[in-house]
């Protein structure tokens, strides 16, 4: 008989993402080895694990929050597409006040790096957006963000994503308090 590892790395090497996320939805011990495969470094296998783990996850998952503090110490050291993946996780949970600041300078980190992948950066600038939103004072702070030479380089697609995400914020900041 399989064990779960063994099964759930089997169905994220051989099922499409719609019966990989039902599977880890009906089989709730697999949760927390998905978690774990998807903080790996096992390659592909990680990826897949942590692309299938922000479908499957409820949004405030409790089963996420508490590995939320390892995950950001390793997000540097991971690939750009597995950094993309656990930024949108990130995107589903609400940060812990200890933790906002570590995951607000990653993202912007990020952010800045304009040879990175733009689809990384953008969900990057969206946690940056999504903090920005519960702390208003960093919202005059972010000005130097939105320079040409951090959009540059973005492709037309991800530029217009950009500008979409960033509209509220500079009407907002043009506009004025209240």
């Amino acid at each position: 008989m399989k064990t779960i590892e063994e099964k759930l790395s089997e169905i994220l090497t051989t099922r499409r993402k719609p019966e990989m996320v039902r599977w880890v939805r009906r089989t709730p011990d697999s949760m927390p080895v998905l978690i774990r495969l998807a903080s790996g470094d096992q390659g592909h296998l990680s990826w897949r694990a942590a692309w299938v783990l922000w479908d499957a996850m409820e949004p405030d998952d409790p089963r996420v929050i508490p590995h939320l503090s390892s995950m950001i110490k390793r997000l540097p050291s991971l690939p750009d597409n597995l950094i993309r993946e656990w930024l949108m996780v990130m995107q589903r949970l609400t940060i812990p006040d200890k933790l906002e600041g570590r995951v607000f300078d990653f993202c912007l980190t990020v952010w800045e790096e304009i040879d990175k992948q733009p689809s990384v950066r953008l969900n990057a600038l969206k946690l940056i957006l999504k903090m920005a939103k519960h702390y208003p004072e960093l919202i005059s702070e972010l000005g130097p963000v939105f320079e040409d030479r951090y959009t540059d380089t973005l492709t037309p697609g991800a530029r217009r994503s950009f500008e979409i995400m960033t509209a509220p914020l500079l009407k907002k900041k043009l506009s004025g308090p209240g």
